[in-house]
């Protein structure tokens, strides 16, 4: 489906093939919105492109796809429940990333990067990593994160990094912040090591590296940590 311009109404979208929503041009005339769009069986779903710098929100119906979902834009909401049975969940905000819609890749990924602002308030899974990465604030409020058989990674690299739910992961976990970093919820790496590196930091629930070791680092070389 292409064009500049996407109205949206209650679809659903059945093929076997890969579904590509994307404007003609470098990004869609307007800010866009999808509402009550259902993706079912697809192979793929990819929404917008790489230079597409409007802001998108996708609201209500249900993606369910085989393989990758991929979805750019610059602010993005994702309120629509996303499930990948064999692929990974790609989404790439040029400036922020609010999503209460659960994110689950089954045997894949999921990745979250770019934009000044990440804030999930729904669940994210995979199997295997699930990485953040940004310029600003990460916060995950009631998104509890896991990996049931890789890596968990945040990098804001220049911004906060506050948890207020769980970060669970087979392998290590990874935190590193460019600002402060507060954990308000248990983060736990099963078979490997935690790492949590900041300036800052405020700890205010259990670390647990099961099997592996929990390293505690400054951001700034010889910096003392204040914790």
């Amino acid at each position: 489906v292409r064009g500049d311009r996407y109205s949206s109404g209650t679809t659903i979208y059945k093929s076997t093939g890969n579904v590509v929503i994307e404007p003609v041009a470098n990004l869609f005339s307007e800010n866009t919105t999808l509402t009550n769009q259902t993706f079912t069986g697809n192979a793929s779903l990819t929404i917008g492109k790489s230079t597409n710098t409007r802001t998108m929100t996708v609201t209500g119906g249900a993606i369910n796809v085989t393989g990758n979902y991929t979805l750019y834009g610059s602010a993005i909401t994702q309120t629509t429940p996303v499930t990948t049975s064999a692929g990974s969940i790609f989404i790439y905000p040029s400036t922020t990333y609010a999503g209460a819609g659960a994110l689950t890749s089954t045997l894949g990924a999921v990745t979250i990067s770019g934009g000044s602002s990440i804030s999930p308030t729904g669940a994210i899974s995979a199997a295997g990593n699930v990485s953040f990465s940004g310029s600003g604030e990460f916060t995950n409020s009631t998104a509890a994160i896991s990996s049931s058989a890789g890596a968990i990674s945040i990098t804001s690299s220049g911004g906060t990094i506050t948890t207020s739910a769980s970060l669970t992961a087979q392998t290590n976990v990874s935190l590193s912040s460019g600002g402060n970093m507060t954990l308000g919820a248990a983060t736990t790496a099963n078979t490997s090591d935690v790492l949590l590196t900041a300036d800052t930091m405020a700890i205010n629930a259990t670390v647990s590296a099961a099997s592996g070791v929990v390293t505690i680092a400054p951001r700034t070389d010889a910096l003392q940590i204040n914790l």
